[in-house]
């Protein structure tokens, strides 16, 4: 998962930055912009993989909830 994770990452900035030394805070050729791009698509993909795990949390729990519904209700109707 982290390797992957950290592919992604390189994949991602391979495809913003033309040279090592603009994302080099200590860099002269630092380029603060393409930095900033990179941080909010880095932190979108995380927040959106931490979304989509609640999501399918909630509907997990959704369905067990459904299904103890049904079961009290069955025992209700007797």
């Amino acid at each position: 998962m982290f390797r992957f994770l950290g592919i992604l990452v390189y994949f991602i900035k391979e495809l913003i930055f033309d040279d090592k030394e603009e994302y080099n805070i200590k860099s002269s050729s630092f380029n603060a912009r393409k930095f900033i791009i990179f941080m909010m698509v880095v932190m979108s993909f995380g927040g959106n993989i931490i979304m989509t795990g609640k999501a399918i949390t909630l509907a997990k729990n959704n369905i067990l909830l459904r299904e103890q519904l049904q079961v009290k209700n069955a025992d209700c109707k007797k």
